[in-house]
Order: structure tokens, then C-alpha cells, then sequence
């Protein structure tokens, strides 16, 4: 179904990366076509000695696999979908890894992908973001929460090998009523409540302004929001991305 794609990624530095003069770890990448489009998101892990190059690949190789597949990617099954993903990262990784005489997890980070054709979606997660939608009048989904590992400041990432038990999918109908996001674990911070599995008020507006203007007026009025709201809640990175869809036969 050809539709009309709108695709926004504001990312703000946390405080701990701004001390040490580093660009965000939150990496985001997109492709928008004609039959489908996907967003991508990892989060690099602050721990890790090359976590933005790790969340650089992640990104755009996880772009890259989908864009190898196509549309054809829906009639994938969970199990071949996984491994496209994470054998090619896992592989990738561990190759730069040997070249530069360390360890994989050197390039760790968590990952989170949307893919839709304006018919069905598939949203992904792995680690410790958050995938989930707001119709325009405000019922709220949660498709994945953030999985934790064993203990609080744990979680899941890439460099795992055969991690595909905590790469979590989830397939539905795509509502063009809907407005879907993906946020880091900074941004789960600052916009989800987990007691009360609820979204905080100014989810509420960045999807209503992603509705109703310009992609480069929502990344930069969001990006003005996120740094007066979010550095008041989280040391942290934070990265979100929206993709909202109109088919262009309503436009």
C-alpha cells in the first residue's frame, strides 16, 4: 500500500556524555520507500570501550538486512527473521573485534527496529527500550517494555551470541490512526511509568505534533522539549523515534 511516511529521531546527549565532550550513543537509522518503512534504534552500552561504533553498525546494518530483504520480510518467521538480524550483527562484530584484539561486548549495545507496509508491522526489541503507539485519541499500547538482565543496571545486547531468546517481536495490524515510537532506556525514563504502565503527558504531545506538522519543525521543538524536560529526570542519553503514515490516496 503506497503511503505518505513521516519519520522523526530527536536525540539529546545526557549529562554523563556531555562531561565527557562524546556525541550521543543512541543511534537511530531509516529507510522510507514506497512499500515499506522501517526505523531502527541502539543504544549503545556507556561501559563499553567502542559503544558508539557498535550502535553505529547495529543501526545500519540492521537497516541494511532489511533493506536486503524488502517487503518480502513479513512472510519471515520469527526464528529466520532473528537470525538475519542478529547472526549478521553477531558476525559483523565479532570481526572488527579480532581486527582490533578485543572482545565483542567492546561493541555492545541493545537494538529496537519498527518495520511496517502500511498493511502490518513487525517491532522489535531487544534490551532495554521501549516500542509502543498512541492513537490520536489516546489510547495507549505498549508492544515491548524494556527487558532488564539479572540484576537492575543489566540488560540485553547484540553481542550476546545466539541472543535470539531476548529479541522479542511482536506482528499487528497497522492502524494509520496510530502514531508508533521507539525509545531508549534514558527516555523510558523520563516517559513511562512503569508501576502504572503509563506513558507521561508529553508522549502525548510529541504525537500529536508528529500528526499535525513538519517533520523538521517536530525534531526541533522535540529536541528543545527533551532538553528542558528530560535533564531534569536522567543522567542518561536519549534518543525517540516516531513513524507516522497516511495513505496517500486520503492525503
Amino acid at each position: 500500500m503506497k503511503m505518505n511516511w513521516k519519520v522523526v529521531t530527536p536525540r539529546i546527549c545526557g549529562l554523563r556524555t556531555s562531561m565527557s565532550k562524546s556525541p550521543t550513543q543512541d543511534i537511530t537509522a531509516h529507510e522510507i520507500n514506497d512499500d515499506y518503512s522501517c526505523v531502527v534504534v541502539a543504544d549503545g552500552v556507556g561501559s563499553a570501550r567502542y559503544a558508539l561504533e557498535g550502535a553505529q553498525i547495529s543501526s545500519s546494518e540492521t537497516r541494511n538486512q532489511i533493506r536486503s530483504v524488502g517487503e518480502a520480510i513479513f512472510e519471515y518467521s520469527d526464528e529466520r527473521l532473528k537470525e538475519l538480524i542478529l547472526d549478521h550483527l553477531y558476525d559483523k562484530l565479532s570481526a572488527l573485534a579480532a581486527q582490533r584484539n578485543c572482545s565483542v561486548s567492546e561493541f555492545a549495545s541493545t537494538l529496537m527496529f519498527f518495520i511496517t507496509n502500511g498493511e502490518q508491522y513487525i517491532a522489535a526489541n531487544l534490551g532495554d527500550g521501549l516500542v509502543g503507539s498512541l492513537s490520536e485519541s489516546g489510547d495507549a499500547e505498549v508492544l515491548h517494555e524494556p527487558e532488564k538482565g539479572r540484576f537492575v543496571n543489566q540488560s540485553y545486547f547484540v553481542t550476546s551470541h545466539k541472543n535470539t531468546d531476548h529479541l522479542h517481536l511482536h506482528r499487528g495490524r497497522y492502524e494509520a490512526s496510530r502514531v508508533y515510537f521507539l525509545m531508549t532506556d534514558g527516555s523510558v525514563e523520563c516517559l513511562y511509568n512503569y508501576t502504572t504502565k503509563r506513558y507521561a503527558r508529553a508522549l502525548e504531545v510529541y504525537c500529536d505534533w508528529v500528526r499535525k506538522y513538519d517533520r523538521r519543525v517536530c525534531f526541533n521543538a522535540m529536541i528543545e522539549s527533551m532538553r528542558e524536560l528530560f535533564t531534569h529526570r536522567t543522567n542518561d542519553d536519549c534518543a525517540l523515534a516516531f513513524i507516522y503514515g497516511s495513505r496517500k490516496s486520503d492525503s
